[in-house]
């Protein structure tokens, strides 16, 4: 049943009268002679941005006197908004005309906003009917309403005026539907983001927004109850974010809506992603989240579609899946909207497409929308598909010589270059107790630490004298081992410490569930803000963990938040005080893909080569248990696409029957609405009146069907 929630009048673009504006500037620009429909809504999103750039400037110059750098002042001071509504005739054209022409010149802007906008123009030649729509935006409540991104809904609304909208698909996301998907995958600070068919950057916008609502409570920086910290905030600002579109116009407002939002370096690019590879091998540049509302209902020429997709159709809602798919890394989450062909389509393509679906990711929601929740633009009825890529939930590391920016291979980390393939890494050394710990910004690392009792001394005494020799000769000289050096370490750690680790000297305190539980939940607990937590087991005396700090963390910093936190809580269980945890621990910077994929194992079996069976403490990829393991070849292998993680067990559908705004053409505001019920429900998977799971089994008796009625109660 629809849940009954009140909105005010006014409460959006639709019933505040904005509309009617809009259609009024329409009018205006017609009467004036600026009768095709995309010159109008592009000559108002300039005149529109201009308003609101001037706003945002004097905003921020406001909270900043001292550092700010005012884009209208100076020679820049004649582009102010202020002064265009002061200014008629010939000065007010010549004057808008000129700021126009100068949009290329933005500080920030990116390459693609250069290109784009340098040959930008003002096309209204009329006077007075510049004169009329300059005054007409003058008077817009542009102010938010409820929450509501009244700027986004204005793009919408005249972007539906185009004669083209709506007959080749591209029909414009709902800001709830919007904001309803992007709360389902969840996004987080340090994760790369992308929308391949961005229109006006709804999507990247509105997970922008959710991570600064999640993770710092305020849309500033430095705010004192963030926990952003400034790397993350510039990860944000310079290279989360990406977005793709095959109309140049739709990038041109896609760049001015995120240059309003502070993201003027996002990545959006004039590209269509069905057609053109980016980076190589395929798929080459992988992202941590995909949300989109792509295209569909349009067919590409044959000859034109990337034959790395793989996939014999010209539909392009297929065709985008299949892109989804395949460029999300492991571990990365996906939210996409779909016609309901998709769900239950016959053809071997859209088959081919639901199997993936089910096993090279794990299909978690089927969100059925309401029928009318794109009018007036459509009535298709459509679902939201929410899903996650199976793999280790971190970023590949690079391989020398590889694109910087790309992400290849079957881990998903993020790129970890060899010492000395990047002149601009920081290569820093931090002295131990006993050894230097080699540290650098984006790498990834091995860990083990361990109980205070755990090694007899004579061990500890005798691995530290032969270690020293080698160790020594690299601090001196300030650089890493060599490979060499690097072997003879780890076999002095393998033969002369795991031996006797894994045969549990001392009191084993882990061997207890209650205190294996602490340290497993300390470990989990910063999983994606702090740290990506790779793969890990909690041993009865020591701990390996594989885990890359994000950005603005140091591992001794991660380490030592995990040692304080679970020996307090550990000794109290207990009823014991002192040292739970030895001082010092063992790290190795791993190098490359092989290494990664060693380390990985290795943490996954550990349990099963001590010879303990059933062994539970034993996990991988943001804190996601793994099935006990018996034997080592038990274990998928981490480097195989596709094999480790979880595939679809069951799918959660919810039937969403009204959404908070009439289903006619209209959209007026109205009580009924099922999102609040479906995201309560969402973390658990609960069953309701409209929400149910399926098990994969009862789809693959139905043909793999996704169509929701079929399984309906």
């Amino acid at each position: 049943m629809a849940s009954q929630q009140t909105k005010s009048n006014g409460s959006n673009f639709h019933s505040s009268g904005l509309r009617q504006k809009v259609d009024q500037l329409m009018d205006i620009l017609w009467a004036g002679g600026v009768n095709n429909p995309m010159d109008s809504i592009e000559q108002l999103s300039y005149l529109i941005f201009l308003r609101l750039l001037t706003e945002k400037d004097e905003l921020l110059a406001k909270l900043d006197r001292k550092k700010y750098q005012r884009i209208f002042s100076g020679k820049g001071a004649r582009y102010g908004w202020g002064n265009f509504v002061t200014l008629t005739g010939d000065q007010l054209f010549d004057a808008i005309r000129s700021a126009i022409e100068s949009l290329h010149e933005l500080p920030g802007l990116s390459e693609t906003g250069r290109l784009l906008f340098n040959r930008a123009t003002l096309k209204i030649y009329d006077r007075p009917t510049l004169r009329a729509a300059i005054q007409t935006i003058h008077e817009l409540d542009l102010n938010p309403r409820d929450g509501q991104d009244i700027k986004g809904d204005m793009y919408e609304y005249l972007l539906s005026k185009i004669a083209m909208s709506g007959t080749n698909g591209q029909f414009r996301t709902p800001r709830h539907i919007i904001a309803m998907m992007v709360a389902m995958v969840d996004p987080k600070p340090g994760l790369r983001i992308c929308d391949p068919a961005c229109g006006t950057a709804g999507f990247l916008i509105a997970s922008f927004n959710y991570i600064l609502a999640k993770y710092q409570g305020t849309g500033r920086k430095n705010y004192p109850g963030g926990t952003l910290t400034e790397p993350q905030w510039k990860f944000m600002e310079e290279q989360a974010f990406t977005g793709y579109d095959n109309d140049a116009n739709m990038v041109k407002i896609a760049i001015l809506n995120l240059y309003l939002h502070r993201l003027e370096k996002a990545n959006i690019e004039f590209h269509n992603p069905l057609t053109t590879g980016k980076g190589s091998p395929y798929p080459g540049l992988t992202f941590d989240v995909i949300l989109a509302n792509p295209p569909f209902a349009g067919k590409i020429q044959e000859d034109s579609i990337l034959t790395d997709i793989n996939l014999k159709t010209r539909d392009t809602e297929l065709l985008f899946l299949k892109w989804f798919i395949d460029h999300l890394a492991p571990g990365g989450r996906g939210g996409v909207i779909v016609p309901n062909g998709v769900l239950f389509g016959s053809t071997k393509a859209a088959r081919k497409v639901r199997e993936l679906l089910l096993t090279e990711c794990e299909l978690q929601a089927v969100v059925s929308l309401p029928s009318g929740v794109f009018k007036p633009y459509s009535g298709v009825g459509t679902a939201t598909l929410i899903f996650e890529k199976r793999g280790t939930g971190v970023s590949p590391v690079m391989k020398h010589g590889q694109d910087g920016h790309a992400t290849f291979g079957g881990t998903g980390l993020q790129p970890v270059k060899y010492h000395g393939q990047d002149d601009h890494a920081t290569l820093k050394i931090r002295h131990g107790a006993y050894l230097p710990h080699w540290t650098r910004e984006d790498a990834i690392y091995a860990v083990t630490f361990r109980l205070t009792d755990s090694l007899p001394k004579s061990v500890v005494e005798s691995w530290n004298f032969e270690r020293q020799d080698i160790k020594r000769t690299a601090r001196q000289m300030k650089r890493l081992l060599t490979k060499a050096e690097e072997k003879r370490l780890a076999k002095l750690f393998s033969d002369k410490v795991e031996k006797y680790l894994d045969e549990c000297e001392g009191q084993c305190w882990m061997r207890r569930d209650d205190i294996a539980g602490i340290v497993a939940g300390a470990l989990k607990h910063f999983d994606g803000e702090r740290y990506r937590l790779v793969a890990w087991c909690v041993m009865p005396n020591h701990v390996h963990v594989v885990v890359q700090p994000l950005p603005g963390y140091k591992l001794p910093d991660i380490l030592q938040s995990w040692k304080s936190f679970s020996s307090k809580e550990a000794n109290r269980m207990i009823g014991r005080t002192g040292g739970f945890w030895q001082p010092e621990y063992y790290d190795h910077l791993i190098r490359n893909e092989e290494d990664l994929a060693r380390q990985i194992e290795y943490v996954l079996t550990n349990p099963a080569a001590a010879g303990l069976e059933n062994w539970k403490w034993v996990g991988r990829g943001s804190g996601t248990d793994v099935p006990s393991v018996k034997s080592g070849s038990d274990v998928p292998s981490v480097t195989t696409h596709g094999q480790d993680g979880h595939a679809t067990e069951f799918v959660w559908f919810y039937d969403l029957t009204a959404d908070g705004f009439s289903l006619d053409d209209k959209r007026t505001p109205v009580e009924a609405n099922d999102i609040p019920d479906a995201l309560a429900k969402w973390p658990k998977r609960d069953e309701g009146p409209n929400s149910y799971r399926v098990p994969i089994e009862k789809i693959r008796e139905n043909d793999l069907s996704l169509a929701a009625g079929r399984y309906k109660r």
